[in-house]
């Protein structure tokens, strides 16, 4: 469904999709979203990993939400300058 309705109004534009999931392709059509995750130190720096790991799998486009998604007690100003 998804590919059908943008292929149908812009035929000539290769269809975009968020995912928060991978699969086989993905890194010709989408941009992949590491997921909610928490405002934490330890988020931040799992995500460092996850996003080198990501694009060494060949998907171009990645991203997180900054500051993280599941507000905690430990999102300081420090915290979210440095996401």
């Amino acid at each position: 469904m998804y590919w059908e309705g943008p292929q149908i109004e812009r035929p000539n534009v290769r269809p975009y999709a968020l995912n928060r999931n991978g699969y086989a392709g993905l890194q010709r059509y989408g941009w992949l979203w590491s997921g909610d995750i928490d405002s934490t130190w330890e988020a931040l720096r799992a995500q460092v990993s996850v996003g080198i790991n990501t694009s060494l799998s060949g998907v171009p486009f990645w991203g997180t939400d900054t500051g993280g998604f599941v507000t905690t007690k430990n999102l300081t100003g420090e915290l979210y300058a440095r996401w």
